[in-house]
């Protein structure tokens, strides 16, 4: 189990005999200790970097990513062995905590509020924030390699769909649930789905891992609604891994 905060720190933990979660590896971001980039050459001065979103590598288990308050997108390493750099007393934790981030990935314009890594290719991720964009990276450049347009509003969450390579889900904070066909000429959404007629936000998503054509949001208003999707959007097509590979290798401008 990995979990993080505002605070800057991402802790790994694992379960005990008993079934109690113990802290088993700790990390900390510091602007000083931040990768630069190509596309990231600003000082950043010192201090904790709040982090707001997280994923697991499914192809890679030493490999995740950190969202944060400030836009970064960031590759960190769950071995990584630099000490973290932090004020007087932090090294009362239990566990020493580590320097993670090996790379850095274009900044967003706010805080990054969904990652995840698609489920069919190693080297691709999408991430979603307050800009409205969800952003198709590659684990191998700094910029991405497609952006969709999804609102106007801030996206809470993106997934990519475990069944169809080339689709994603985005969750708005117009109350909408929109899904989007990376293949497509358009990438105006494939379908919308309104969670909400008062247009209360979707702070979440989540598909079934079992039962994969259904399909869990949950709003702002507490409500959470679950949607069976129709064929179309969870059976494979015969070229969806091929395009994808093809997106995978666009090199960003």
């Amino acid at each position: 189990v990995l979990s993080a905060g505002s605070g800057g720190r991402a802790l790994r933990w694992r379960v005990d005999g008993e079934g109690r979660l113990a802290l088993s590896a700790g990390y900390a971001l510091a602007a000083q200790q931040i990768p630069r980039s190509g596309a990231l050459s600003k000082a950043r001065g010192s201090g904790a970097v709040g982090v707001t979103s997280l994923a697991l590598s499914p192809w890679d288990s030493d490999v995740f990513l950190l969202g944060s308050e400030g836009g970064l997108v960031l590759k960190c390493s769950f071995s990584a062995q630099a000490a973290a750099a932090g004020p007087p007393g932090s090294e009362s934790q239990s566990v020493t905590l580590r320097a993670p981030a090996q790379f850095s990935f274009a900044p967003r314009c706010g805080p990054v509020h969904a990652l995840h890594c698609s489920p069919f290719h190693r080297n691709l991720f999408v991430s979603a924030g307050t800009d409205g964009l969800a952003h198709i990276h590659s684990l191998l450049q700094a910029s991405p390699v497609l952006s969709v347009r999804v609102c106007d509003a801030y996206v809470f969450g993106v997934r990519w769909s475990p069944t169809r390579p080339l689709l994603l889900a985005a969750a708005t904070g117009q109350g909408s649930v929109l899904l989007f066909d990376l293949g497509r000429g358009s990438l105006r959404p494939t379908a919308t789905i309104e969670h909400s007629a008062e247009g209360m936000a979707v702070s979440c998503l989540e598909y079934n891992p079992r039962q994969t054509d259904l399909l869990a949001a949950g709003g702002a208003d507490g409500t959470v609604s679950i949607w069976q999707l129709s064929p179309e959007l969870t059976e494979q097509g015969p070229r969806e891994v091929a395009q994808l590979e093809q997106i995978a290798h666009e090199v960003a401008e």
